[in-house]
C-alpha cells in the first residue's frame, strides 16, 4: 500500500476508537482507522449495560439498543432484592451494532477504514513519533500529526510510547453467552449475582437483550489466582443454577482478558494518545467500559480539535486533565473496593451487605452503582460488616502494590 498522510491515525475500532474517528471526521479531519478484526463489530464481547442517558449524550440511534431496563436486581446466595423505577432507567446495547454504526458514520464522513489490519510499530523521526507501520490484510506505513492507541488491552503503541507497561496489573477474565429461549421471571431487569457460589472472586450477571434473549456472564478478578475451575465451567455452573435458564440455548460465546485497575496515570505523551481499554478506562468495581470509553473519546476529540486549531500539540494534555477530573477519587475508591469485596467477602458477607442495601431507594442504588457516589452507600453500612470492611480497606490500601 502506498504511504499516506493523515491528521490522525486511530488504532482500533472499538467504542473509543470508532467514536473518536466518527467525531473527528465530522469536523473534516483526515482520519485513518485501523481494525484488527476482519469484520467491524467483532469481537462482540461486552455486557453493554448502561444508564439510558448514554443514547442522548453520544447521539446514538435506537438501532443499537437491544433492550431497556427499569428494574435493578442484586442476588446473593441466600437473598435477593429488586429496585423498581417508574420508567426506563438504562439500556443494554447491541455491542457489535454500536461499533458498526460509529465506524460507518466515520467512513461516510471520509475516514479511511482498514479491516483485518493492525498497527505493529511506531515510526520515529529522531525521538518524535510521526507514523505507524501496519500489517494484516494490508501492509504499509502511514503518517500523521497525532496517533491514537485504541487497540484494547494489548496497548501496543501506548507501550512503545512509554505510556504503560505490558501488563497493567494481574489480568481479569470476562466470559458471557448470548442465549435465547429465556423465561424471564422479571422483564426489563438487569441482574447482578454476588457470591463465591456464583462467581468466585468476581460477580455474575444476566442482562436482557429482548423478549426472550439475554446476556449471561461472569467476571473473575485476577483470574490467575483462581485455578480450581475454568471460566467456562464456572459460567456453565452459574447458568445451571438459574431455573429460568432451563430451556435457554447459547447463540454466541464471547470472552476477553481485561485489566481492572485505577487506570493508566499517563494517557498522553507528546503527540500520542491512549484511550479505552488501552488506557484501562474500565471502572474497577463494576467493570463498565463502554460508557467510559465513549466519554474518553469525546474528551480526546475536544483536545485534538483544539490542539490542531491552535497548532499546539501541548494542548493534547487537556484530555488527560479532563479524564482525571472525570474519574477522580471515585475510581480510586472503586479500585479499593474491588480488593476489599472480591478478594475477601464470604457468601454470608454478601448476604449481609444486601440486607443493608435494601434500605437504599432506587435512585440511591443507581447513584452508587452507576455514578460511584459511595457516600450514599456508606450510610447503609453499619454493625459488624462496616467494621470488617473498614479494616479490610485499611489493610488493602497499605499493602497495595498496584502500579496505578
Amino acid at each position: 500500500m502506498q504511504t499516506d498522510k493523515f491528521d490522525v491515525i486511530v488504532a482500533g475500532a472499538g467504542p473509543a476508537g470508532s467514536n473518536l474517528a466518527r467525531q473527528l471526521s465530522q469536523k473534516n479531519y483526515k482520519v485513518l482507522l485501523l481494525e484488527k478484526s476482519q469484520e467491524i463489530g467483532s469481537p462482540n464481547f461486552s455486557s453493554a449495560g448502561s444508564p439510558d442517558y448514554i443514547v442522548k449524550d453520544f447521539s446514538l440511534p435506537q438501532s443499537v439498543v437491544a433492550a431497556t431496563w427499569d428494574k435493578f436486581e442484586i442476588v446473593t446466595p441466600k437473598n435477593s432484592h429488586i429496585w423498581n423505577y417508574k420508567k426506563a432507567r438504562g439500556v443494554v446495547l447491541k455491542f457489535n451494532k454500536l461499533k458498526r454504526f460509529l465506524t460507518e458514520v466515520a467512513a461516510k464522513n471520509g475516514a479511511k477504514v482498514l479491516v483485518g489490519t493492525y498497527a505493529t510499530d511506531l515510526i520515529f523521526e529522531g525521538k518524535k513519533p510521526i507514523g505507524v507501520k501496519f500489517s494484516g490484510l494490508q501492509k504499509g506505513e502511514a503518517f500523521a500529526k497525532i496517533i491514537v492507541d485504541a487497540s484494547g488491552p494489548s496497548g501496543m503503541l501506548a507501550r512503545q510510547a512509554g505510556l504503560r507497561s505490558a501488563k497493567l496489573c494481574p489480568p481479569s477474565i470476562g466470559l458471557e453467552y448470548i442465549v435465547t429461549n429465556v423465561k424471564f421471571p422479571n422483564q426489563n431487569t438487569i441482574s447482578f449475582y454476588l457470591g463465591n457460589s456464583f462467581a468466585p472472586k468476581g460477580y455474575a450477571w444476566v442482562f436482557p437483550m429482548g423478549k426472550n434473549e439475554a446476556k449471561i456472564g461472569i467476571g473473575i478478578y485476577e483470574s490467575s489466582t483462581f485455578k480450581h475451575k475454568t471460566e467456562l465451567e464456572i459460567l456453565n455452573e452459574f447458568k445451571n443454577k438459574l431455573p429460568y435458564m432451563n430451556d435457554a440455548q447459547p447463540l454466541e460465546l464471547h470472552g476477553s482478558t481485561l485489566f481492572i485497575s485505577k487506570g493508566s496515570t499517563a494517557a498522553v505523551n507528546g503527540n500520542i494518545i491512549s484511550i479505552g481499554d488501552s488506557a484501562a478506562q474500565i471502572n474497577p468495581l463494576g467493570g463498565e467500559g463502554v460508557r467510559h470509553a465513549l466519554q474518553a473519546s469525546q474528551m480526546a476529540q475536544e483536545a485534538i480539535d483544539l490542539a490542531m486549531k491552535k497548532g499546539n500539540l501541548a494542548l493534547l494534555e487537556n484530555y488527560q486533565k479532563e479524564w482525571k477530573k472525570y474519574t477522580g477519587r471515585k475510581w480510586q475508591i472503586s479500585y479499593l473496593l474491588t480488593k476489599v469485596v472480591y478478594r475477601n467477602f464470604t457468601d454470608d458477607m454478601y448476604d449481609e451487605a444486601l440486607n443493608l442495601a435494601k434500605s437504599l431507594t432506587p435512585d440511591e442504588i443507581f447513584q452508587v452503582f452507576f455514578e460511584y457516589n459511595f457516600k450514599i452507600g456508606l450510610k447503609a453500612l453499619r454493625g459488624n460488616l462496616k467494621r470488617k470492611m473498614f479494616a479490610l480497606a485499611l489493610k488493602n490500601r497499605i499493602a497495595s502494590t498496584a502500579p496505578f
